[in-house]
C-alpha cells in the first residue's frame, strides 16, 4: 500500500493547492466580482430556466457539500412547446484501499483513478407537464459479489413524466424513479457531502470489503403522488409522497412477481431549518428460478432529521427492514438495521470540513431464533467513521472532496481495509 499511499499524498498536495490559491486572490476579487456580476447581469440558476421534478426529492440542506441546482439543465430551446434543457455531471476519483494480504486476495488491489459517476439528462417543462430522461454513464456491473472483476455499463438512470393536478398540492409523477424512502437514498451524486452515500444506505461494494446489502433503495419504475400541505402555523409546514411501483430494480426486465410495492414518505419543515421525515414500505420480492421460488416479505422504516443554520448543518438517519418468509415455516424472520448521523460547516473561501459516523447491521436480530443460533448469525455489523474536507467555490459547478473512512468490524468479517479517496466533481 506504500506506494500508493506516495501517489495519494501527491494529489492531496495538490488538493490543498487548489484550496490555497483561491483563498489567497478571494480578499482582492469579492469586490471586483461582486461588481462584474451586476452590471453584466448574471441569472440565476432559476432564471436560466432549469428544470426541477414536480415531485420533489426530501430537502437536501444537511448535504453541506452540494451544490445549489446540481444537475438541473439550462434552457436550450423549445420543442412540441417544452422548454427543454441539457445538464448533469462528472465525478472523478482516486482510491487507496489498506490491503489485508492474510485475509483477502481482492481488497486494495486496484488502488488507482475511476469515475464514480457521470450523469447526462434532458428535461423539460410546458404549463404543468414536465419530464426527465437521463442516463448513467458508469454504471458498475461486478462479475460476482467479493471479486475486482466486472464491466462498467450505461444505463438509464431517470425516465419520468409529471403533471401538476392540483399545483402545490397534488403531483403525478411515472415513470423510472427514486421512491420516497430514506431522504439520503433522494439526493443526488452531484448534492453528497461526503465522496459515497453512507455504508448503511449503500452496503460494503466492490473492492472496499466483504461485501454487503445496503438498507437504501434503488429506482423502479412506478407513480408516485406528491404534495404539500399548509396546515397555517406558520413556518410549520407538511410534504407527503406516496408511490406504488413493481418493487424490483429499475435494472430487471419485469416485476419478478404479480405483486406491488406500496411507498409512503411524510415530511415536517420548519421553515428552512428543520426537516424531520419518516417513511415506511412493503414490498414482497422473489427469488430463485422456476421451479425454485421464494418469497421474501420485506418491510422497512426510516426516520431521518436535518437540521442547518448558517453554513452549519447536521444529519442524522435510521433505517430498519424486516424480512419474513411467509410460504416457508422453517426460515428465520430478519431483522437488519442502520443509522448514521453527520455534521459538518462551511468556513470561509468554500472549506466545508465534515464527519460522518455510520453503522449497518444487516442481520442484527432473529427473533425466532435461539439465543445461541442468534448469536452465531448475528456477525456481519459494519461501523464507519469518515472524516471529510470540501473545497465549494461560491458560485462555482466545480467541487473538491477529500474523504478518509476508518472501518470497524465484527471480528468475524474483520480486515483492514480503510479508505483514502480524492474527488474531483463538475457539474453542468
Amino acid at each position: 500500500m506504500q506506494s500508493s499511499l506516495n501517489s495519494f499524498f501527491v494529489f492531496a498536495a495538490c488538493f490543498c493547492f487548489f484550496l490555497a490559491a483561491p483563498s489567497a486572490a478571494a480578499a482582492g476579487e469579492a469586490d471586483d466580482a461582486a461588481e462584474d456580476a451586476a452590471v453584466s447581469g448574471q441569472e440565476t440558476e432559476k432564471e436560466q430556466g432549469s428544470a426541477e421534478p414536480l415531485v420533489e426529492s426530501p430537502d437536501s440542506s444537511g448535504g453541506g457539500a452540494g451544490v445549489a441546482g446540481a444537475g438541473r439543465p439550462g434552457t436550450l430551446g423549445s420543442v412540441g412547446g417544452f422548454e427543454l434543457g441539457l445538464g448533469g455531471y462528472l465525478r472523478s476519483v482516486f482510491t487507496v484501499i489498506d490491503h489485508d494480504e492474510a485475509e483477502s486476495d481482492f481488497i486494495g488491489r486496484n488502488d488507482g483513478f475511476g469515475m464514480a459517476s457521470v450523469r447526462f439528462g434532458v428535461s423539460g417543462s410546458r404549463d404543468r407537464s414536465e419530464f426527465e430522461i437521463s442516463l448513467d454513464g458508469t454504471v458498475a456491473v461486478a462479475d460476482t459479489a467479493n471479486t475486482a472483476r466486472g464491466q462498467v455499463a450505461v444505463r438509464v438512470a431517470d425516465a419520468w413524466g409529471g403533471y401538476d393536478i392540483v399545483p402545490g398540492a397534488l403531483a403525478l409523477q411515472f415513470g423510472q424513479q427514486k421512491p420516497p424512502f430514506d431522504a439520503e437514498s433522494l439526493l443526488s451524486n452531484a448534492e453528497l457531502p461526503f465522496i459515497g452515500r453512507s455504508v448503511w444506505n449503500r452496503g460494503v461494494v466492490g473492492v472496499e470489503g466483504w461485501n454487503l446489502e445496503g438498507l437504501g433503495v434503488t429506482r423502479e419504475v412506478g407513480i408516485t403522488l406528491a404534495g404539500d400541505t399548509d396546515v397555517g402555523l406558520d413556518p410549520l409546514a407538511f410534504s407527503y409522497y406516496v408511490a406504488v411501483t413493481n418493487g424490483t430494480p429499475a435494472s430487471e426486465l419485469l416485476n419478478e412477481n404479480q405483486s406491488l410495492a406500496g411507498y409512503a414518505r411524510l415530511e415536517a419543515h420548519v421553515g428552512d431549518f428543520v426537516t424531520l421525515g419518516g417513511a415506511a414500505y412493503r414490498n414482497m420480492r422473489t427469488y430463485g428460478d422456476i421451479p425454485d421460488l421464494l418469497d421474501e416479505l420485506h418491510i422497512g422504516f426510516a426516520g431521518d432529521l436535518v437540521v442547518q443554520e448558517g453554513g452549519a448543518w447536521l444529519r442524522l438517519d435510521f433505517v430498519q427492514r424486516q424480512v419474513d418468509y411467509p410460504e416457508v415455516e422453517t426460515e428465520l424472520s430478519r431483522i437488519s438495521r442502520g443509522f448514521g448521523a453527520s455534521v459538518g460547516y462551511r468556513t470561509l473561501f468554500g472549506l466545508e470540513p465534515a464527519y460522518r459516523i455510520a453503522y449497518l447491521d444487516p442481520a442484527a436480530s432473529f427473533p425466532e431464533a435461539s439465543p445461541d443460533l442468534a448469536a452465531q448469525l448475528e456477525a456481519s455489523e459494519v461501523l464507519h467513521h469518515t472524516v471529510g474536507l470540501s473545497w465549494l467555490p461560491d458560485d462555482e459547478p466545480f467541487a473538491v472532496q477529500l474523504n478518509y473512512t476508518h472501518s470497524r468490524e465484527n471480528p468475524a468479517r474483520a480486515v483492514r481495509n480503510d479508505r483514502l479517496e480524492l474527488l474531483g466533481r463538475l457539474v453542468f
